[in-house]
């Protein structure tokens, strides 16, 4: 079999499994086999994030996020998820440049400075909780904290800003 044909077989294959992520009854399967695929999973998970269904484009963001750094080609369109005006849609996204690490931090940087409070708070969490050193952007999540009623944000801002204090303590130890 061509090379060719042989890739795209491949592709299709794990646009089916993408597309099965909407689906309760076969999500968590559809889930681990892209997981198992590794980084030649990301294009067609890419896709997904595009996907008419919401499940599909959330579903897609996690898997990408359990891909963890090998998920970084996917940077920039997880940065354009999290500017979704869906809250689960944000987060889905900022968990997964969270566990991306390092790649998406300067990305993330740069969503700091959106108009979009929603997008600076769930980017200043996944900064913070890869990085907690960034400690520029717990402001946003102390407003966060003090402007919302959503107890979702509140648990984010709460778990990144005990991260970074316990980083700044155990600073202060050495």
């Amino acid at each position: 079999m061509d090379p060719k044909d042989l890739m795209k077989k491949e592709t299709n294959a794990l646009t089916s499994y993408v597309q099965a992520l909407g689906k309760r009854e076969s999500m968590w399967e559809a889930a681990k086999t892209l997981i198992k695929q590794g980084d030649a999973s990301v294009p067609a998970l890419v896709e997904g994030l595009r996907d008419p269904d919401h499940n599909v484009r959330s579903i897609s963001a996690v898997v990408l996020g359990e891909l963890g750094p090998v998920a970084s080609q996917a940077v920039p369109e997880l940065i354009q998820f999290l500017k979704d005006g869906n809250q689960e849609a944000r987060m889905s996204a900022a968990l997964s440049l969270m566990r991306i690490g390092p790649a998406a931090e300067e990305a993330l940087e740069q969503c700091l400075k959106n108009e979009d409070k929603e997008v600076q708070f769930w980017a200043a969490w996944a900064l913070v909780m890869n990085n907690p050193t960034k400690l520029h952007a717990l402001p946003i999540l102390q407003e966060g904290w003090n402007n919302s009623n959503d107890k979702y944000k509140h648990l984010a801002a709460a778990e990144a800003l005990f991260k970074a204090m316990n980083r700044k303590i155990d600073e202060l130890k050495e």
